[in-house]
């Protein structure tokens, strides 16, 4: 108790991490309260067809960027660093202009794979809504670099405000899936011509950008990311959306909306925390290994931290969720509630480690993230299986994919500890020392 009351009042970390706070919790608070209400406007089957496309777009975001964004926080030089910010665009540009020809070619096709015959007008609008999501992504680790914590702040309550009131208002309109997925994509318009607008002002004369001229030296230097992160993020992202898609395929709609609503509802108030730690942690750790080698002590006292903070919701979540979900959303989502109890533990495991994972690419140690990610892709497919041959029980299979995920967890923080504790005895060159 010593150490934390310590850290709290003297580390730098932590004085940032409560400044992305405040803005952080509440744009995490709206879904949650405008959650109660959309859950009396939309059903769980609306619910699983809005999850099948947020699905689709988390693994078509990967790819997008080729994950060029994370390596923003990477160079001494912020203009080098702009550099950046023009090779993750273009491949964004490129690659939502090639989604949307097949999806144009080939939506007959992908809507009879999922059996959702109204399906596939939102198919069309994927491209648009992968665009505004990845440019978000973009700006948003250049603000971090600059060490804008409030404009990082205020673009997360605007999308997540935008967002539900849109999905509000299209849903009184008895609009139906249409009101959740336009809300969530007129949502990331907003926030991207926010963050935009945020550089235009204050970075565009000194940091232009150049789109589809310049880049290759930049795109060479950091190739890792697009070969390693990008492979290893969209592993790690099929692991995560899998479900989903294997559920909508084969036990329908309504259990897809159960599933992805405990998912969501839970994952957003817990991760508060979890993403204002990662945030400032990415930045934090990434200057330290420009200056000492090696991030073996901010690694060490996030990790303690987190889990110190973690205890406590967790435990009242295992024991409280069935009788919250009934109670704040109605009997219809009660199983939503007990899908989110299953999913306490390794939920918990995954507040501690999720923002410690930038460490690998930090440490350059991105061929073991790809292999935990494979690790976790395995279990998740095994354990989706596994039940599905069992019983074809969907409670059956969340808890198989709760133990699946519980596993990856704790292999991913064993190998984290050994790596940061190796390169920390045996220190090396960072990226970009300063000379």
């Amino acid at each position: 108790m010593n150490f934390t009351r310590e850290y709290f009042n003297s580390s730098i970390f932590i004085k940032n991490v409560m400044t992305l706070l405040p803005g952080t919790l509440l744009s995490q608070a709206i879904p949650v309260v405008f959650s109660i209400i959309l859950a009396r406007i939309y059903s769980p089957d609306l619910f699983g067809t809005y999850f099948l496309f947020t699905s689709i777009l988390g693994l078509a975001i990967i790819f997008s960027t080729g994950k060029y964004e994370l390596a923003i926080l990477i160079p001494e030089s912020d203009k080098e660093a702009s550099r950046i910010i023009g090779v993750a665009l273009t491949t964004c540009l490129v690659f939502s202009f090639l989604l949307l020809i097949l999806c144009v070619l080939f939506n007959g096709i992908i809507v009879a794979l999922f059996k959702t015959p109204h399906f596939g007008i939102w198919l069309v609008l994927l491209p648009f809504s992968l665009f505004f999501s990845a440019g978000n992504e973009i700006f948003y680790y250049w603000h971090n670099r600059r060490k804008r914590y409030p404009v990082l702040s205020w673009s997360k309550i605007i999308q997540a405000f935008s967002s539900s009131v849109l999905q509000l208002i299209l849903g009184l309109m008895i609009l139906g899936v249409t009101g959740l997925i336009a809300g969530l994509i007129l949502g990331q318009a907003i926030s991207f011509f926010f963050l935009l607008w945020k550089y235009l002002r204050k970075d565009s004369p000194d940091f232009r950008i150049r789109l589809f001229t310049g880049y290759r030296p930049v795109a060479r230097k950091y190739l890792n990311f697009p070969r390693d992160i990008a492979v290893a993020s969209f592993i790690n992202e099929a692991a995560n959306q899998l479900p989903n898609i294997f559920m909508t395929r084969y036990l329908g709609q309504t259990v897809v909306g159960h599933y992805g609503y405990a998912q969501r509802t839970v994952r957003t108030p817990i991760g508060v925390l979890s993403n204002a730690f990662s945030d400032v942690y990415k930045s934090r750790a990434s200057e330290e290994f420009i200056t000492e080698g090696n991030v073996r002590r901010i690694f060490l006292r996030t990790m303690k931290t987190l889990f110190l903070v973690a205890i406590g919701p967790f435990t009242a979540l295992f024991l409280l969720a069935p009788i919250l979900f009934s109670w704040l959303f109605g009997e219809a989502y009660a199983t939503s509630g007990i899908y989110a109890r299953v999913f306490s533990i390794p939920l918990f495991f995954s507040f501690v480690i999720s923002p410690l994972t930038s460490t690998f690419y930090i440490i350059n140690k991105t061929t073991r993230y790809l292999f935990v990610q494979v690790a976790s892709l395995v279990l998740v497919i095994l354990a989706l299986i596994g039940a599905y041959l069992l019983s074809k029980d969907p409670l059956v299979m969340v808890i198989f994919l709760a133990g699946a995920i519980t596993l990856t967890n704790l292999l991913a923080l064993g190998m984290l500890i050994f790596y940061v504790n190796r390169v920390h005895n045996n220190p090396v060159k960072p990226l970009n020392k300063p000379g």
